[in-house]
């Protein structure tokens, strides 16, 4: 996770092998594992869940596919979820950014 002066938080996702939503699966789920091992920045990662368990409830990742061939997966696509001040989700491809749609 990198922090920056504009952005609140950002972390790249790796999606050589996966498409966008498994990626953030996975990050999701490795987030949780470490959040219950001793020590690390719990308010960190607390934030970092949320905002994965927000995209992962409510993004339309086929749209994001079907609109993004890149986020399909297994290209070299660089990819990252990145928040600004106001906790608004983007994902940044290939330096783009990228409002996810939100399924209502």
């Amino acid at each position: 996770m990198i922090k920056n002066e504009k952005q609140s938080m950002l972390f790249k996702l790796d999606i050589r092998h996966h498409c966008i939503e498994t990626a953030v699966k996975k990050l999701y789920n490795k987030s949780i594992s470490q959040y219950f091992k001793t020590g690390g920045d719990k308010e960190k990662l607390e934030k970092k869940i949320d905002i994965l368990k927000n995209l992962l409830e409510k993004c339309d990742f086929t749209y994001l596919r079907r609109t993004h061939s890149e986020l399909a997966g297994h290209c070299r696509a660089n990819v990252a979820i990145s928040t600004d001040a106001e906790n608004r989700i983007t994902i940044v491809l290939n330096g783009q950014h990228i409002r996810p749609y939100i399924a209502k």
